[in-house]
């Protein structure tokens, strides 16, 4: 039988090189709610490793380290209730090893005219990378530490500054009675990367 709701959770580290020396560290954790059907729902509570999440917009919640929200060790958990649709569930996610990003090696500028190769020192642990550019965003299967954007699509970007962010997820997805869940945890590596 088909589930009635989907739920999709992904808690992320993020380190980014803003340039000039300067970094920043941040976690972040999401979670969506959706009939099967794809329509947002909201419920009553998203606890993430007992912190409360806020809503965003219907059915999309989301917690970050400013409300103490701590990614640094393996221990990962997260629940959802609702008394109108009986949702009581919880995740846990202690089991899967965060995937590694390591720093990235490509440059910072791409000149005008010109393709780029996004590139890190590897990737380990991930069933999934993403390579994000401004807009432009691909996926790869695995331990992927490569992809390139072709002169036409960065063609299609204005000249300015953008953030390049690579992600790397370890997932998982399990159905509890009339819910499925996708849980994942995320490493992700960026660098402002300025398109001429």
């Amino acid at each position: 039988a088909t589930p009635a709701y989907k739920t999709s959770f992904t808690a992320t580290r993020s380190f980014v090189d803003l340039g000039n020396g300067n970094t920043s560290n941040t976690v972040l954790a999401s979670a969506s709610v959706q009939t099967y059907a794809g329509t947002p729902t909201a419920v009553d509570s998203v606890v993430v490793n007992g912190i409360q999440a806020v809503l965003a917009i219907t059915g999309y919640y989301v917690v970050d380290g400013s409300m103490g929200l701590e990614l640094s060790t393996e221990n990962l958990t997260w629940r959802i209730g609702d008394q109108a649709t009986g949702m009581a569930f919880e995740q846990s996610l202690s089991d899967i090893a965060y995937p590694a990003v390591s720093p990235i090696t490509s440059a910072t500028l791409i000149p005008n005219g010109g393709g780029y190769t996004f590139t890190c020192a590897g990737v380990s642990g991930a069933d999934s990378v993403v390579f994000v550019l401004g807009p432009l965003q691909k996926r790869f299967a695995g331990n992927v530490a490569s992809c390139t954007f072709t002169a036409e699509e960065i063609a299609g970007l204005a000249t300015e500054l953008y953030q390049g962010t690579i992600t790397a997820l370890r997932s998982r997805t399990t159905t509890v009675g009339d819910v499925r869940f996708r849980s994942a945890k995320a490493d992700a590596r960026a660098q402002m990367i300025l398109v001429e």
